[in-house]
Order: structure tokens, then sequence, then C-alpha cells
């Protein structure tokens, strides 16, 4: 990680950095692809960029460098090409107990207490077109509550954010909102 960016980084005292970010996120296999040894990480084509990626950076030294800077992490799921059990383990990987599968993995992989992140977008821009998994606001809010209930039965201090519209110039912009 950049160490000439930590230092303002720390200045702008930022609370929560959302991540992966942007468009990567519904089709990004995120924590499975980024844990565990450097060198066993695959390399995956990322369809929102149309580059290679070899998830050298995932959800361990992400989490490092946010310590570094002093935020702390929101974590975006994936609902584009994933679904609620992907979802589920994701959390379960990250805050879950050890002496359960996820959890035991997570202190496998060098972090035995859970990392607790409470903030959780569910999603990214799913009402784009150009999104890998676009819905209609009726299919991403029936997905979206499942993985709000599923989630809340894991831990009910969760937060959890759904999607809006991406900008107003869309044409379900306003409706959107009101759907979902």
């Amino acid at each position: 990680m950049r160490g000439d960016v930590a230092e303002p980084m720390r200045d702008l005292n930022i609370p929560f950095v959302r991540n992966p970010g942007g468009n990567f996120v519904s089709a990004y296999n995120y924590w499975e692809d980024g844990i565990g040894p450097k060198d066993l990480r695959p390399v995956r084509l990322n369809l929102a960029w149309h580059t290679s990626d070899a998830n050298q950076v995932g959800v361990h030294e992400v989490q490092d460098w946010y310590d570094t800077v002093g935020t702390q992490m929101m974590l975006a799921i994936n609902l584009g090409s994933r679904d609620l059990d992907d979802a589920r383990n994701f959390v379960e990987y990250v805050n879950g107990p050890t002496g359960s599968h996820w959890g035991d993995l997570r202190a496998k992989n060098g972090r035995e207490e859970p990392f607790n992140y409470r903030l959780w977008c569910l999603g990214n821009e799913m009402d784009g077109p150009w999104q890998i998994g676009h819905e209609t606001a009726d299919e991403y809010g029936r997905l979206a509550n499942e993985v709000a209930k599923t989630l809340r039965a894991f831990d009910k201090g969760l937060e959890l954010i759904v999607c809006g519209s991406s900008n107003a110039d869309m044409k379900t912009y306003p409706e959107w909102e009101r759907i979902v």
C-alpha cells in the first residue's frame, strides 16, 4: 500500500471507507479470492475494468492499511453475481467466532479475533444496466431484503445500506428508491 498516501488520509480523519468500491463489487468474489497465501490466490478477469486481478489485496491487507490511516472499513457485498449464502459466509468470515468453519478459516489466515465490521453495503448501482447482475427495483429490493434478514439473524447490530439510484438522470429515478 502506498505510504505517501497514508499521512494525507490520516489528516482527513475519514471515519469509513468502502471496500471494494465501484462497479468492481458486482462480479467480484472478494473475500474468497483475497484471503490466504498470496501466491495461491486466483487470477481472475475483472469484468468491470476489462483487466485481470491477481487478488493480492484482500480484506486482511486492506484492514492493515486502514489501521495505518486510522479509518474503519465499510464492506460492500456482491449482489450482482452472488447470493445470500455468499453474503452470509462473508459476514461470518470477517465477524464470526472461531469454532465455526469461516471463523476458523479467518484465524488460519492470520486473524484470530473477528474484524467486527458494522457497516455493509448491499450491492452497488444495481439499477444500472451496465452492472453485472443488473436488476429491477422489485428484484433488487426482494434480494436485499432476504440478505438483510439473513445477516440480521447473524448479528442484529449490523448497519445495512441498500443501493439508491446511480444518479438522478436514471429513467427509474426516483421510483427506484420508493420501490426498494
